[in-house]
């Protein structure tokens, strides 16, 4: 069967499966596909990735996007969402039931006009990860997601390991600010797949460090705006770590 056949059903004509595809919201088997004819059955894993301008920033169709994937539930959760800045991930976990959710970020005045006035999402605007302390928050964080730039994750880890219960996360990678400038071309993107393998590794074992396992890690479904490809890494108190082939995982598009 065609692709389009096949998501007809499920977005309600095939026009709209259609324009899906051509927008690049549908990924087969993890790969994004832009091909109405391509052939598909019933066991490959198809996936429409929502639109940008549902969520308040396109960042939040990056996390909607895994939480089933992930088996995440947010319902009546309390989340702490470090690197807010508009809101993507803050709006994406309200959507999905969170009961509160702090957003915190470093910058000022990011925060989307809905969610300032929505009275379960607490703007934190203006204070650094790096100085997290546990009484910033009224209530015990269930749930960390982070997307930050400028700075890698790994420090912001080890911040809030050190205050926090080790709470369920979703973390965004953005290998080119974990790898260094050195690594990067004229237009700043990171080429190398091997540097991706190696900074993959380098923060899954960090986290693994600081008391988490690492529960999933994979491509994210959205690139960054610069055309970095970013990674998703899902990490929890419970289970064990998986075993990943990062080499893999850095090629994968």
């Amino acid at each position: 069967m065609r692709l389009d056949q096949a998501l007809s059903a499920q977005l309600g004509s095939r026009s709209r499966a259609q324009d899906a595809i051509k927008e690049g919201r549908v990924l087969v088997n993890g790969i994004r596909v832009y091909k109405n004819s391509v052939p598909v059955t019933a066991n490959d894993q198809i996936e429409v990735v929502a639109k940008e301008d549902d969520f308040v920033s396109r960042a939040g169709a990056k996390l909607n996007g895994v939480l089933d994937e992930f088996g995440i539930s947010l319902q009546d959760k309390v989340v702490l969402d470090v690197g807010a800045s508009t809101g993507g991930f803050s709006d994406v976990c309200l959507r999905r039931g969170a009961a509160l959710v702090y957003a915190l970020d470093v910058g000022h005045d990011q925060l989307h006009e809905r969610l300032r006035h929505d009275p379960r999402c607490v703007n934190m605007e203006g204070r650094n990860a790096r100085d997290l302390r546990a009484d910033w928050f009224a209530r015990p964080i269930d749930f960390l997601c982070m997307d930050v730039s400028f700075i890698s994750c790994r420090t912001l880890l080890e911040a809030i390991a050190a205050q926090l219960s080790h709470p369920e996360a979703v973390v965004l990678i953005k290998p080119q600010f974990e790898a260094g400038k050195a690594f990067l071309n004229k237009h700043g993107i990171l080429k190398d797949d091997n540097v991706t393998a190696r900074v993959l590794r380098e923060v899954s074992e960090a986290a693994q460090q600081l008391g988490w396992s690492v529960r999933h890690l994979r491509v994210s479904p959205l690139p960054g705006r610069d055309g970095n490809r970013e990674f998703l890494m899902h990490l929890s108190r419970e289970g064990k770590t998986r075993t990943y082939d990062y080499r893999a995982l850095a090629k994968s598009r």
